[in-house]
């Protein structure tokens, strides 16, 4: 029921957490970061939660079962996703030998309002693997390319946006190609396009915006919601 942040590795807290990891091997990989195989464990959330699991990059395998679903295989560096209910929060190892490693388990309750301003910012010194709960990293693939930016390459970004509000993605000069959808419309940025290293979209209603990278060759500073 409290923000929470389990950290592994020789020098973490996972073994002083309230968490149960006796049905899984944990072998420490150095002072912040664990090797994690062979089992499951899980954890209770209440509704609202955001949970954002760090992993090792390039060496992470494993299967997550929230709200009913269970998605397969995950091996983004950072992935996120929000309780719609009171519920389990179960992972396991994936399928290949032993390559699951963790950094850290976040789980945070955002105060609930209707109107808030976002900023994420990416790259390594950034703050996106913190998470956020109107902008979802947990289904798009993030390499950071040096102190302020990130390739963000297969899959998809949904950002909520309330009425009123501006969705501010901040791109690198020349390196950008993705597309915005909101349902309605869907806008093409890309090099070609006016204002693409900044681009602004306004929301009209209340919208889920869809932010789809069309190939590797797309670079993000930020993304920012102001109202």
């Amino acid at each position: 029921t409290e923000d929470t942040n389990i950290s592994f590795g020789s020098a973490g807290n996972y073994k002083d957490s309230e968490v149960d990891f006796s049905g899984i091997t944990i072998g420490d990989n150095g002072g912040n970061n664990s090797q994690i195989k062979n089992g499951s464990f899980s954890f209770a959330v209440k509704k609202g939660a955001v949970v954002v699991i760090n992993g090792y990059p390039s060496y992470t395998d494993y299967n997550l079962t929230v709200n009913g679903e269970t998605y397969e295989n995950i091996n983004a560096e950072a992935w996120q996703i929000e309780a719609f209910t009171d519920t389990e929060i179960v992972i396991s190892h994936g399928s290949s030998n032993g390559n699951n490693y963790f950094y850290s388990i976040s789980v945070t309750y955002p105060v609930a309002t209707t109107k808030e301003n976002v900023s994420i910012r990416f790259g390594s010194e950034g703050n996106y693997k913190e998470g956020n709960a109107a902008v979802d990293l947990s289904k798009v693939q993030i390499g950071d390319n040096g102190g302020n930016n990130s390739q963000v390459k297969n899959g998809t970004i949904t950002i909520t946006v309330y009425a009123g509000g501006t969705l501010t993605i901040k791109g690198y000069n020349g390196y950008t190609d993705y597309t915005l959808n909101d349902g309605t419309n869907e806008y093409i940025v890309n090099k070609d396009t006016a204002n693409h290293t900044e681009y602004t979209y306004v929301a009209e209603s209340d919208v889920t915006v869809t932010v789809t990278p069309k190939s590797g060759n797309n670079y993000f500073y930020g993304i920012e919601i102001t109202y």
